[in-house]
């Protein structure tokens, strides 16, 4: 038969035992600087999310804002036209009223 022999010696166990325990070892360190770098990241990332948020909320806010001020405008201006048509009215009877007192 070919391949390795496992030899049962008490020491020899004892070194693949020392072995098997450093490779535990080794995967367990990997696994939490893993599980710290994926922590790291996702926390990273959840900050930049917030930060993004953040912006469009104030964004939104003053996009609001804006158009808050834009109807305010729209209400002044429907004033002026209001006004324009009130002193076209009064212009056309000042107007008016010399013919009549000419002809009374």
């Amino acid at each position: 038969m070919g391949g390795a022999s496992i030899s049962l010696e008490p020491r020899a166990l004892a070194q693949l035992s020392a072995h098997f325990d450093g490779l535990l070892q080794a995967i367990t360190s990997r696994v939490e600087n893993l599980s710290q770098q994926t922590l790291k990241s996702t926390n990273a990332y959840h900050r930049r999310a917030n930060n993004v948020s953040d912006h469009a909320t104030m964004e939104i806010e003053r996009l609001r804002e804006i158009m808050r001020q834009c109807d305010e405008l729209q209400i002044e201006f429907l004033k002026i036209k209001r006004i324009g048509e009130i002193v076209k009215g009064f212009r056309q009877r000042v107007s008016y009223a010399p013919r009549i007192q000419k002809n009374a």
